[in-house]
């Protein structure tokens, strides 16, 4: 054992098992380090120190200050905390000592908090760009998610925002799916509309494991619309539930309704001037 004399107390012990204990003499593991309650915020941490150029200093070890006992990673250098994980299994990461609270909410089970600008958690896919950007919206930008794949074109494919200017306090949530007229190309075809619009069938269906609903059997829709529908297969899991079920996008209904208006509107132009014409024949006799 090495001890402080001065203080009376022990503060390295190497047991006869081999493990060695720092700040405590009944080691319970090949290296134990215990803080010190009257110590530096009740911590017990191991230093790593880099003095080399532009070199920075890191914790690793648990501490309970602010009332949050919790396993730590800190850059000391920024004297901020990078990861954590409470007692109660919440984790975090970013910045900030322990789980942030959500006003209302709570703290969350994973918290990801940004140290800066506007991105707080990137999901990265196998490709050069993200697939999945979580904002932390700062000057005037509303953006919450940002989906992106990396195509070799644009890579934002649409996002999920809040609106300030609607509502007060902001309490309009819009999903924008990319829709730059740079982006596209016109093919001159004839859209979809009245004709293809009368040919859906629209059901009234009872779910199987769940209520009554209205809409569209996916494998209907596709040989009428197939953009609107996302085609899935026979794969069960253990459960016997499938696990890639057909899907219908219902936005993408939205252009062929506006379409079929548009088509009604001319037919009632067109009826309208016939009438017109027999209006005035008669009069004319």
């Amino acid at each position: 054992a090495i001890s402080d004399e001065t203080a009376g107390a022990e503060r390295v012990t190497l047991g006869t098992n081999g493990f060695l204990g720092i700040g405590t003499t009944g080691p319970g593991a090949r290296l134990h380090v215990k803080g010190d309650s009257n110590g530096d915020a009740n911590q017990a941490a191991i230093r790593f120190q880099n003095d080399g150029p532009s070199g920075r200093t890191w914790n690793v070890g648990t501490r309970g200050d602010g009332g949050t006992q919790r396993f730590y990673v800190s850059d000391e250098t920024g004297t901020s905390e990078r990861f954590g994980i409470d007692s109660s299994g919440r984790t975090w990461t970013g910045q900030g000592a322990g789980p942030q609270l959500i006003p209302g909410y709570g703290a969350a089970g994973l918290n990801v908090i940004s140290i800066g600008g506007s991105d707080a958690m990137n999901i990265k896919g196998p490709g050069a760009n993200n697939a999945l950007n979580i904002y932390n919206p700062t000057n005037g930008d509303t953006t919450l998610i940002s989906f992106i794949t990396d195509d070799g074109g644009t890579n934002e494919k649409g996002r999920i925002r809040y609106n300030s200017s609607d509502l007060i306090g902001g309490n309009v949530i819009q999903y924008i799916t990319t829709s730059d007229q740079r982006l596209k190309t016109d093919t001159g075809k004839e859209a979809k509309g009245l004709e293809d619009l009368l040919k859906l069938k629209v059901r009234n269906y009872n779910w199987k494991y769940g209520s009554n609903a209205e809409g569209f059997f996916a494998q209907e829709l596709r040989e009428i619309v197939p953009s609107a529908v996302s085609v899935g297969d026979d794969e069960l899991d253990d459960n016997g539930n499938l696990k890639n079920p057909w899907g219908v996008d219902y936005g993408k209904l939205t252009p062929i309704l506006v379409k079929a208006v548009q088509d009604l509107s001319a037919k009632v132009d067109e009826l309208n001037a016939k009438i017109a014409k027999l209006e005035a024949k008669s009069k004319d006799k």
